[in-house]
């Protein structure tokens, strides 16, 4: 355990697997007190039980993010357990499959995929960051990083709803960080390429057989390279750093390795 977010405490969504557990045993084992907020409350405390035995504080908080009244029940039950509110990780994601599946083809798209993804992804988002304004502003400040995709930094064939959706978050993402960054609050984002966890195979079973053909480096995103980066652009040390999109994709938004004689072949 060390104490660079000592005495703070931090609310992550989406953090019952994958990313979210991720960031918020990285987050606890730097001494915040976390909120596990998810849909899921038994895999919350499960993921609640890993930052415990690890030595840190949380506690697990379920929430229906696409019901914007639960979201201000989740910012009182962060402060009631913790006392203050200082750091916001936007991560919870729309990933049920049916809407992902239906998502291939965006002639295909229907209004509910949209709004499904939409809800989700860049509202619920949307509504965390206003119902958690004021408990930052009570602390003189804080620090909010939204997790968004590489997908919405470029153009892609399929998956339109879902990137439009982080799309818009990242548009928010700047918004937020021109209007309260002379209140001391900063807002950052962060945009994972392919991340090969378990909770992704299982819904993309394709995902466990990823090559690394088309991104620079010699491996994919693991859930710990982007809960490196959280703490990273929460911490003091990304202090004069608001208002960024910070890709942790292997490179794959910078280039292709086309000195690959596989990516070559025809």
């Amino acid at each position: 355990m060390r104490d660079i977010f000592a005495g703070k405490a931090a609310l992550v969504t989406g953090a019952a697997g994958g990313i979210g557990t991720a960031i918020a045993l990285r987050l606890a084992a730097e001494g915040a007190c976390i909120a596990v907020a998810d849909i899921d409350l038994e895999r919350s405390r499960a993921t609640v039980e890993k930052v415990r035995s690890a030595g840190g504080t949380a506690e697990p908080i379920q929430v229906d993010l696409a019901d914007v009244k639960q979201i201000g029940s989740m910012i009182a039950s962060t402060v009631k357990a913790f006392g203050r509110l200082d750091y916001v990780v936007n991560n919870a994601n729309e990933s049920r499959p049916e809407f992902f599946n239906a998502d291939l083809d965006f002639m295909s798209v229907t209004p509910e995929t949209w709004d499904a993804f939409h809800a989700i992804n860049s509202r619920a988002a949307a509504m965390t960051i206003q119902k958690a304004i004021p408990e930052l502003r009570k602390n003189g400040g804080g620090a909010i990083v939204n997790i968004v995709t590489a997908g919405a930094l470029t153009g892609m064939a399929m998956l339109t709803a879902y990137t439009s959706s982080k799309g818009a978050l990242i548009s928010l993402n700047r918004h937020i960080a021109a209007t309260f960054g002379k209140e001391n609050i900063r807002c950052n984002a962060i945009a994972p390429g392919l991340v090969v966890h378990d909770r992704l195979i299982k819904k993309m079973p394709s995902a466990a057989h990823a090559t690394t053909d088309n991104v620079l480096l010699n491996y994919h995103v693991a859930p710990e390279d982007v809960a490196d980066g959280v703490a990273f652009l929460l911490s003091d040390a990304a202090r004069c750093i608001t208002g960024i999109i910070l890709p942790i994709d292997s490179g794959a938004s910078s280039g292709r390795n086309f000195r690959n004689p596989k990516s070559m072949e025809k």
